[in-house]
């Protein structure tokens, strides 16, 4: 009995010597959480994450440092962002061309499945605009010039496999016309030529092109939305007119792959709460977007299939960028 005994105590004695030595899981977040956007200060990307830093980081309960690192279509962002352990202190302010660099650039040193989505913030579409004096009052009348002459007709990218470059592709090949591309470095410098009347036309992002309609400097002629959008008052959709142009960008908030499920689950939670008020809405839906919020699983959803769908563009076309 007292060998018996003696075992017994021995191994209670033995277990709480493990339990004691293994270290409690981490609470998180463990001190600031770092959210890198991938594009300059004061533009339009990062309005959005100045828009959730601060209530973010109240749900959260530790200050959102915001980290501007631009360059090559916000790949460096992703680049930072991967380097860091998978443990959610590091955020990206992700947006649809984490989508597109893996395809169109050689250098790029991630794959979309490196990516973990946490959640949508909002999503814009993309317009024909052209100058407030342009001769051209529709969509047919841009259609018929192009066709009466080809070649001769400009319209504005901000590069080779972005989505005006991606769009034009395909309005090319379903209305079978031929138009000149001029590469612009964004689209504030694509709609000041848009506005000049030097440059035709160009699918700007609504944001940034309905002050300008407000002002009468230019002129939308159709949307890349599924149906009419009220911040591009009554303009015509592309599918509308017969030209099933679809194509949109997002902001979200993404991770590494690897970020523990529940740290996303709390991540998540924090994120929707911030995106579902009335002033966040009120707020993006000032700068011509659409507020949407959204679960994880639906972030990895369109990151997947839009990642599909412009690789398969980019086979089609054989576009590349350096």
């Amino acid at each position: 009995m007292k060998t018996f005994m003696a075992k017994l105590t021995a191994g209670i004695v033995a277990a709480a010597a493990v339990i004691q030595a293994t270290p409690p899981a981490q609470a998180y977040p463990d001190g600031p959480v770092r959210l890198l956007v991938g594009w300059p200060a004061g533009g339009p990307v990062d309005v959005v994450a100045r828009l959730v830093q601060v209530e973010l980081g109240q749900r959260l309960g530790v200050p959102v440092i915001v980290e501007n690192r631009p360059g090559v279509s916000g790949m460096l962002a992703t680049d930072v962002l991967l380097s860091q352990p998978p443990d959610g202190q590091t955020l990206l302010l992700c947006t649809h061309y984490e989508t597109m660099n893996p395809v169109m650039y050689r250098s790029a040193k991630y794959k979309v499945s490196d990516l973990a989505g946490v959640s949508l913030l909002a999503r814009y579409y993309l317009a024909m605009a052209v100058s407030g004096q342009s001769k051209f009052s529709s969509f047919k009348d841009v259609i018929a010039a192009a066709k009466a002459d080809p070649g001769k007709l400009t319209y504005g990218t901000t590069g080779p496999g972005s989505s005006q470059d991606l769009l034009m592709r395909q309005l090319g090949d379903l209305t079978g016309t031929t138009m000149q591309s001029v590469p612009f470095r964004g689209a504030g410098p694509a709609l000041t030529e848009v506005v000049a009347g030097r440059l035709d036309f160009f699918l700007s992002p609504t944001g940034p092109a309905v002050p300008l309609v407000e002002s009468k400097q230019i002129k939308l002629l159709a949307v890349t939305s599924p149906s009419r959008l009220a911040v591009a008052g009554d303009v015509p959709t592309f599918s509308e007119l017969g030209y099933p142009l679809n194509l949109y960008g997002w902001i979200g908030i993404c991770t590494r792959n690897g970020v523990p499920a529940t740290v996303i689950q709390q991540l998540n939670t924090a994120i929707t709460t911030v995106a579902n008020t009335q002033d966040y809405r009120a707020k993006i839906e000032a700068t011509g977007q659409i507020a949407e919020a959204s679960s994880a699983e639906e972030l990895q959803n369109v990151l997947g299939q839009m990642s599909g769908e412009i690789s398969g563009l980019v086979k089609k076309y054989g576009i590349r960028a350096e």
